[in-house]
């Protein structure tokens, strides 16, 4: 017991209880500004605990921002491009570590060249295709892409594959 109580212990136990202190404290004082009035946010002296409390300002947010028109975009988008992503760079990083097949190497390479090319240089082009397949507007620009495979994605499945047992 005597060996937890040494003063190294009580000051790094005291350091840390600061730094937490400090990282929590601004996500605190966040949420509680959320349920007062807005001349209580920015008073001076300012003051932690509301003198009144109110959901007013989420019923603001809610009215004046299609929050859940927000949420539905966001969860089309993470679930459709996650089982896309998911999917074939699986099945694309599996055929580049198990299958032995003519240009493997090739086509590989070629994959992770892809990852060299900034977004910005191909954006233009992109919006321009997808303008012209009248896709504009919709989650098909965002979704499709991810059919063809990421890179980057590709490579980690490559690695990880290889990393497996043939047997299993």
């Amino acid at each position: 017991m005597k060996k937890y109580f040494k003063p190294y212990n009580i000051i790094r136990v005291l350091v840390c209880l600061i730094v937490l202190f400090l990282i929590v404290f601004p996500f605190l004082w966040l949420i509680l500004s959320t349920f007062k009035m807005q001349k209580d946010i920015i008073k001076w002296p300012p003051t932690l605990w509301p003198k009144r409390w109110t959901i007013q300002n989420y019923i603001k947010v809610w009215d004046r921002i299609p929050l859940a028109s927000y949420i539905k975009n966001t969860v089309i988008f993470a679930g459709a491009v996650s089982v896309c992503s998911a999917l074939v760079d699986s099945l694309a990083g599996y055929a580049f570590a198990r299958l032995q097949f003519k240009g493997r190497e090739v086509i590989f390479n070629i994959v992770l060249l892809t990852m060299l090319i900034p977004f910005q240089i191909i954006m233009i082009p992109q919006y321009i295709m997808f303008n012209r397949l009248g896709w504009v507007g919709s989650y098909l620009p965002i979704i499709v892409p991810q059919f063809f495979g990421q890179g980057f994605f590709i490579f980690l499945n490559v690695q990880f594959i290889r990393g497996l047992p043939r047997d299993l």
